[in-house]
């Protein structure tokens, strides 16, 4: 009697149980769209429940892109990838994210596999690269291998990746042999890696729009200059080189772009000699190593040829990540006011007490500004002229509370600033100057206020 009862009142509640919904009562598009949120493994485990789960489990709707990150035990998980890839998910397969992670548990880095297991992990990425490539669909590729896994993007290979749009290849014994002008749809290549290999042979992308090349490119002419192949890119515009091992002069491919207006060096050991004959330029980010004296003369003259700019950051750190003299200058050059069309202005690194912004009408467009807390301290009066100014980031604000203070006080009558970023490097830096940032938080509502610890360009660096 009791359970007829409860039996009535679920019925009135929740309705028939016939009517109430269940996962097969759901229809494909659905079904296929919360199988989508269970990433590789967990949709490879609902494949198993039944015929109709395990065929949306290889639908297009999952199986368009592909994100998967690999840690040890490496083969066994790359054979039963490749196995899956293969039989059911390369056919609309539109996006590959492979990643080797050489942690094998938090903080903790892998054994090293050795090399016949690497060659073995190389050989069956290239195999799921190629299984993709088969179809004609694919359009985004990002490989990511072990340093020391073998990796050579060949002809053969190339040919059938005529749909890509972009292809990230990070391996540290990678091998560019392929002609790789037959990809026309290909805007995006990056070659990340320590020692990766470019032959004389390799050619490039036409309608390449932005290249990345990271870490020491082998070429025909050695590691001190940039590939030659580069030069031929008349439609990139977008260039970035992390850690080059690059002399002054071997820079020279990039004067030849007549559609470069974005460079990046980070990790830069010294000015490129063709900087100032870059004249596009709309944007330039320099952050490494170049210290030496004798490249502040060059940068100096550089930037009155650079009158294109509207956004410019530089930055200088040594190997322990202390900051050390941009260029050996002992703060924003004088040059500066020849920027005219300048919107962003960042300068990171060790300056001189008697470092300031140069005055000028270059300020009034400028809409970004870093800059150690000394130097906005100095350069006040001349900063009276930014009518455009919206961020303001100083940064080593615990090296001189009166400057934190000035500053903290100009920025409370700015009416134009919306962000305000501060660089502190200690507990006691922040300590010090939390009543000023309270007291403005109070006046200035309107005002977002951040704390950033530490002094790395990477912290401090403004959007481009």
């Amino acid at each position: 009697m009791l359970t007829r009862q409860a039996s009535r009142r679920r019925s009135a509640v929740h309705g028939p149980a016939h009517s109430r919904p269940t996962t097969e009562s759901l229809p494909d598009e659905l079904l296929a769209m919360i199988l989508d949120q269970l990433g590789l493994k967990g949709s490879c485990r609902a494949a198993l429940v039944s015929r109709r789960w395990a065929r949306l489990a290889a639908s297009r709707q999952l199986g368009e892109k592909l994100r998967v990150a690999i840690k040890p035990p490496y083969l066994p998980h790359m054979h039963h990838l490749a196995r899956w890839l293969n039989a059911r998910a390369a056919p609309q397969l539109r996006c590959l994210h492979l990643e080797l992670w050489p942690y094998a548990h938090a903080g903790s880095i892998a054994a090293d596999p050795g090399p016949l297991v690497q060659r073995e992990l190389g050989s069956l990425a290239t195999g799921m690269l190629a299984a993709c490539a088969m179809h004609g669909r694919i359009r985004e590729v990002f490989i990511s291998l072990l340093d020391g896994t073998p990796f050579e993007l060949t002809g053969s290979l190339a040919a059938g990746l005529t749909s890509l749009h972009s292809l990230e290849v990070s391996a540290e014994s990678a091998v560019w042999t392929a002609d790789l002008s037959m990809l026309s749809s290909l805007h995006t290549l990056r070659c990340g890696a320590d020692t990766a290999n470019m032959a004389a042979s390799a050619r490039l992308p036409p309608n390449l729009t932005q290249l990345l090349l990271e870490g020491r490119v082998h070429t025909a002419y050695g590691e001190t200059a940039m590939p030659p192949q580069v030069s031929s890119l008349s439609r990139l515009e977008h260039c970035v080189l992390i850690m080059p091992a690059i002399q002054p002069s071997g820079f020279e491919p990039l004067a030849q772009l007549p559609s470069l207006h974005t460079l990046e060096i980070t990790g830069c050991m010294e000015l490129p000699s063709c900087i100032s004959r870059l004249t596009r330029l709309a944007s330039l980010h320099m952050e490494g190593y170049c210290d030496a004296v004798a490249d502040g003369p060059v940068f100096v003259d550089a930037l009155c040829h650079l009158t294109k700019l509207t956004h410019l950051s530089v930055a200088a750190f040594d190997a322990d990540e202390a900051a050390t003299v941009p260029f050996g200058l002992p703060g924003p050059p004088p040059t500066l006011t020849a920027l005219a069309q300048l919107r962003s202005f960042s300068w990171l690194g060790v300056v001189s007490v008697s470092a300031m912004l140069p005055a000028g009408t270059w300020l009034a467009q400028v809409e970004q500004l870093s800059a150690p807390c000394t130097v906005l301290a100095k350069s006040l009066p001349a900063m009276q002229g930014m009518l455009q100014l919206r961020t303001l980031a100083p940064t080593y604000v615990g090296a001189s509370p009166l400057a934190a203070a000035a500053v903290l006080i100009w920025a409370d009558r700015c009416p134009t600033l919306r962000c305000l970023r501060l660089g502190v490097e200690t507990d006691d830096d922040e300590e010090g100057i939390m009543p000023l940032v309270q007291e403005l938080q109070r006046r200035r509502p309107d005002i977002e206020l951040e704390m950033r610890r530490g002094v790395l360009a990477s912290e401090f660096r403004l959007p481009v």
